[in-house]
């Protein structure tokens, strides 16, 4: 019913209320092809490289793709960031972790969002109710969609507040455009100055790629 835009290889989709996973039909150039996942007869993942040699020993409880150069793993229930060596780049204490974009990933802890960057300093504080949990991806074109009392709006890499929390929802931004959804409950587009581009107003709104994206209005 809803298809949403493809990131490291991969897409949801959501045919009513139940959301998979669709590969891309062609390799996804952010996505670091160099390590490939794996579990061993414990149940525990690690990482192995082309030729079949474990580079990172199978110790975690899960694991995701490495993207810039960054893995988040989760380690004795929480999660935490290694590099392709398997060096930990910081403590293990997240209740979720997403992944490295433009440098910046965001963590949550006690129900809260924020960002680390890749040395694992804590540069945007961990007070976002939200951030765009369907792609996992934040920071695009230097801003991010988060969410704050209830309402979406965007922040740049310095954490202020660039566009105000105005929206009921929010997509990152693509091509110089975001769509947002309005408390009239309709989508629509802004620019990276928040101002509205596109005057028509639809039910369902995805990002653009390539110059186009999927938009959806109801009978």
């Amino acid at each position: 019913d809803v298809a949403y835009s493809f990131f490291a290889g991969n897409a949801k989709v959501a045919t009513g209320d139940v959301y998979i996973d669709i590969d891309h039909p062609q390799k996804n150039k952010e996505k670091d092809e160099s390590l490939k996942e794996f579990k061993d007869a414990n149940g525990k993942y690690g990482y192995k490289n082309k030729s079949g040699e474990i580079i990172v020993q199978p110790k975690y409880q899960d694991i995701s793709l490495f993207i810039e150069g960054a893995a988040a793993v989760k380690y004795n229930d929480k999660w935490g960031y290694i590099n392709a060596a398997g060096i930990e780049l910081t403590p293990f204490k997240y209740d979720d972790a997403a992944w490295f974009r433009e440098g910046m990933a965001a963590v949550q802890l006690n129900n809260k969002w924020g960002y680390i960057d890749k040395t694992g300093k804590e540069v945007i504080p961990l007070k976002y109710q939200d951030i765009d949990w369907l792609l996992r991806v934040q920071f695009r074109e230097g801003l991010a969609p988060v969410k704050l009392n209830d309402m979406w709006g965007f922040i740049d890499k310095t954490g202020k507040e660039v566009i105000p929390f105005q929206f009921t929802d929010a997509l990152n931004f693509a091509e110089d455009l975001a769509p947002v959804k309005t408390a009239t409950g309709k989508w629509t587009y802004i620019d990276t100055q928040g101002k509205v581009v596109i005057k028509e107003t639809f039910d369902n709104a995805q990002c653009f790629v390539n110059g186009e994206a999927f938009v959806m209005r109801e009978n």
